[in-house]
């Protein structure tokens, strides 16, 4: 399904509903934390050989501010994709399925909702729908969530990329991926808004 598909508001509709429905399953294994993942990539690619980009230290300062903000009202923890890319969405006729639940944990719903809007280009118009989809209003705390939690997708995203520089024996330039990914990163954390979202966000949703 390509992206801009995705910011179509019945697809995004379609989307949401089957988002909503894998938040609201049972318990499943795992948990999955993008302040720790960030993290455990780091530890991993160090300790084969690779050098962590100086803005990596910064970007993780922002992390623990976001993950402050957050800790202040903590959503309840859900069944979560965290990987949600166009490539994982498949239509079937009026319904969308999602697949490859690699990265699937108990996390916040927020980081999906993030994840999503990030990998798929969202702009301020698509974030504000898909949270009126989801939750039948955007309030400023959802907002705001969603914003850092976009932050957090990119974040991870480029961490992934400098731990696959020692793993992956593919030809494909992950110096670059990683470096695209965190350039967007530390946009979102040099936003002006970024003081905003994180007082918003401390306040619940």
């Amino acid at each position: 399904m390509p992206p801009e598909d995705l910011r179509q508001r019945t697809m995004l509709d379609r989307l949401v509903r089957s988002i909503k429905a894998f938040h609201s399953c049972p318990k499943i294994p795992g948990t999955f934390s993008p302040f720790r993942v960030v993290e455990l990539y780091r530890e991993s690619a160090e300790s084969r050989g690779v050098e962590v980009p100086e803005v990596y230290w910064w970007l993780l300062e922002r992390a623990r501010e976001v993950e402050e903000a957050l800790q202040q009202e903590p959503t309840a923890l859900r069944p979560c994709h965290n990987d949600l890319l166009n490539a994982n969405f498949l239509l079937r006729e009026d319904r969308v399925m999602i697949v490859d639940y690699e990265y699937a944990g108990m996390g916040d719903l927020f980081f999906d909702l993030g994840n999503l809007s990030v990998n798929n280009e969202f702009d301020e118009d698509a974030d504000l729908t898909l949270l009126e989809f989801y939750f039948d209003a955007a309030t400023p705390p959802r907002l705001a969530r969603l914003k850092l939690m976009r932050l957090m997708s990119d974040f991870r995203e480029a961490m992934w990329g400098v731990m696959q520089q020692a793993l992956s024996s593919l030809d494909f330039d992950y110096v670059d991926y990683a470096n695209q990914h965190f350039a967007r990163c530390r946009k979102h954390a040099e936003d002006e808004r970024y003081q905003v979202w994180l007082r918003d966000a401390a306040e619940g949703t």
